[in-house]
């Protein structure tokens, strides 16, 4: 009924870029070409940022397309991913709930409220919970959970939260060194974001669980190693 697979660059775009997952799926599957509402999308339920890895999930039928549509409004899909931000954070475990929307630039950034008002009416609730797995010298490596998929969460979150993701060029440290309160940490050069969908849960048309784990890709290990070296 759907399709899970790990992403890649595999049709060309409208900016002429090739190797695209579409381009692979519609090779693979065929018949994907009318399911969803834009035929470029091939099924695809959801999207991943430039060169974010992980789990991506697309539909074979129109039926389970509008199925897990549903379970999207619904945020019945549970997603959770791996990221690597700098500094250590206070708590073991926590809630980001700050809404989301445009800045002056265009850029999506979390905006605070202000009392029990948005900041600004175009903004959109935005909710990412987080746990530490793991301290490795001044970053940390986390596991987080967005209950709402609102474009950039993830990283314009913890952005806001003073701890980006390393390797984030669009909002990550623009100077050699990143100032987390009275500490400077320095940043360091990444082959990619270091963010990772790892999980994801839906429900199929007979109501059954499926759970589907991406493992991390070989240069995102690598990277950790050489984080401990």
């Amino acid at each position: 009924i759907s399709s899970i697979f790990p992403r890649r660059r595999c049709s060309e775009t409208s900016k002429k870029e090739p190797n695209t997952v579409v381009a692979w799926l519609l090779q693979k599957y065929p018949e994907l070409e009318n399911i969803g509402e834009e035929k470029y999308r091939a099924g695809i339920i959801h999207r991943l940022d430039r060169d974010v890895s992980g789990i991506m999930l697309a539909a074979k039928t129109q039926t389970m397309y509008q199925n897990l549509k549903d379970q999207f409004k619904k945020r019945k899909i549970k997603k959770e991913y791996l990221a690597i931000i700098y500094g250590h954070l206070s708590q073991p475990e926590g809630k980001i709930d700050i809404p989301i929307g445009r800045s002056q630039e265009g850029k999506f950034v979390a905006h605070p409220r202000k009392s029990k008002k948005k900041l600004k009416s175009t903004d959109r609730h935005a909710v990412t919970l987080y746990r530490v797995l793991e301290k490795i010298k001044n970053f940390t490596l986390i596991q987080v959970q967005i209950l709402t998929g609102r474009t950039h969460q993830i990283r314009a979150h913890f952005a806001w939260f003073g701890h980006p993701i390393v390797g984030d060029k669009e909002y990550g440290p623009k100077k050699s060194s990143h100032k987390l309160f009275s500490k400077k940490i320095k940043v360091i050069s990444a082959p990619r974001i270091m963010l990772h969908s790892h999980i994801l849960e839906f429900k199929n048309l007979d109501g059954n669980l499926k759970k589907f784990e991406s493992p991390l890709p070989k240069e995102f290990k690598n990277f950790i190693e050489r984080l401990k070296s």
